[in-house]
């Protein structure tokens, strides 16, 4: 893998019947992407020698500059992107067309060119819903879920989750804003009483002891004690480490499925 990701200053050109495909965000150099897509192209290759003319890199784009990546990619022998943060939302507005899942979800992880015109999908729900049967044993259906976050990745969980018959989301987010928006896609697309959200400023305890939430044994995070999925959508911060944030966190995606990965 390239050490540093590309620019759109160095931006490379492919030429058939060699194939172009990206990772986008800002930043972008933490990315491990290339190193499993070029892994799976190589796979592929052994069994279909037209994969060897693939490439998968990573490209630094601000959000400003979105708009003239997305046209130098299509210009340059790009036919597939994925977008990371903080793309995923923005990018909307540059597409042609949109999947269904996309349309719901409001994000797009993934990009195909089309006749030079780029058309949007998002696989993150599918993707999470299938890490968390293979990983955890978990399920969707019949599952109460907690998101923490209400970016393009938390929307993807939160629609894939009601999709799959979950019995009820509650989005916990730190800005009432992104969560206001959140809720009003979830509320459009599901009944809204299986949809509800929270901020530091007006959570409610007593809903969470209340309600039957199952699966859980958690002696330290007593208000969520019975909860069956969570799943983290942000980074937390030293600040919400010192307030039980670091806590509830830690108690939800470690101790209540498998010990073993603090280790």
């Amino acid at each position: 893998m390239r050490e540093a990701p590309f620019t759109l200053q160095d931006l490379p050109y492919f030429s058939s019947p060699r194939i172009g495909l990206a990772v986008l965000g800002h930043p972008i150099s933490h990315s491990i992407s290339p190193i499993l897509h070029n892994a799976a192209l190589a796979f592929l290759a052994e069994s279909d020698s037209v994969y060897k003319n693939w490439s998968y890199e990573r490209l630094d784009v601000k959000p400003q500059d979105l708009p003239e990546a997305l046209n130098l990619l299509a210009n340059r022998g790009f036919y597939g992107v994925n977008l990371t943060i903080p793309h995923k939302v923005d990018v909307l507005k540059e597409l042609e067309k949109l999947d269904s899942n996309a349309t719901t979800m409001g994000a797009v992880n993934t990009l195909k060119l089309c006749n030079n015109k780029w058309h949007g999908y998002n696989t993150d729900g599918f993707g999470l819903e299938k890490a968390i049967e293979n990983e955890l044993g978990c399920k969707f259906q019949d599952s109460q879920v907690l998101i923490l976050g209400a970016g393009g990745a938390a929307r993807a969980a939160a629609v894939q989750a009601l999709l799959s018959g979950a019995r009820k989301v509650h989005v916990h987010n730190r800005s009432s804003h992104s969560l206001g928006q959140l809720l009003e896609i979830l509320h459009r697309e599901f009944d809204s009483s299986l949809a509800t959200g929270s901020t530091a400023d007006n959570l409610n305890e007593q809903e969470f002891i209340s309600q039957d939430w199952k699966g859980i044994k958690s002696g330290r995070i007593k208000r969520l004690k019975k909860l069956d999925i969570a799943i983290l959508s942000w980074t937390i911060t030293s600040k919400e480490i010192e307030e039980g944030l670091g806590d509830l966190v830690d108690n939800i995606t470690f101790e209540s499925y498998d010990p073993d990965l603090r280790k």
